[in-house]
């Protein structure tokens, strides 16, 4: 599958998910209309990037990918957990939530991964033939990725967790060429967060 096509299929999903959120929870969806028009807007660069440079791979590769992910981005999430848990931080968030509201988180945290993860993995995966850094160009994206999160995570401490599951999905992403196994790993990781929580 093309990564044109990949993303295009995955902008569908986002449109989807957003018209739910719109439809039963409106505050979501505001809160949600960043990470789509960032999912938009990556989509766009990487279509017209991949255009010159077909991105092609099996089928396959983009479940193996969000198997790793997935694995990769859970057993981070525990690891700091348990450590940030003996280090004494103490968790902001902890809330529970109706069905109703985890049903509508499922979707949120779609539309979260899709905009993230567009523009940290797919980006680069496009740029990489158009740019002299060439693979360099990964580092620059993780860079950018821990520098958009610090002001959400307030220290480094915490912004470690992210940015080690983020290292984890680049090399997936490099390996694999896709960006929808890392989606779909990151994605499923949240729900369960939440869901777990």
């Amino acid at each position: 599958m093309r990564l044109g096509v990949e993303v295009i299929l995955l902008m569908c999903a986002a449109i989807a998910g957003y018209a739910l959120l719109s439809i039963y929870f409106p505050y979501l969806a505001d809160a949600a209309q960043f990470y789509l028009l960032l999912a938009v807007a990556c989509t766009v660069a990487i279509v017209l990037l991949e255009h010159s440079f077909p991105i092609e791979k099996p089928p396959r590769w983009i479940m193996e990918a969000a198997a790793y992910s997935y694995t990769a981005m859970m057993l981070t999430a525990m690891a700091f957990m348990l450590l940030h848990s003996a280090l004494g931080y103490a968790f902001k968030y902890v809330v529970t939530l109706t069905l109703a509201e985890q049903a509508m988180a499922v979707v949120y945290f779609l539309l979260v991964a899709l905009g993230e993860d567009l523009f940290t993995y797919g980006l680069p995966l496009a740029l990489e033939k158009r740019t002299p850094l060439g693979k360099g160009v990964y580092l620059v994206f993780l860079g950018l990725f821990a520098a958009l999160h610090y002001p959400a995570y307030g220290n480094l401490m915490m912004l470690l967790q992210p940015f080690c599951a983020a290292c984890f999905n680049m090399y997936i992403v490099k390996k694999y060429r896709n960006v929808a196994g890392p989606i779909i790993g990151h994605w499923l990781t949240d729900v369960c967060l939440v869901v777990l929580a």
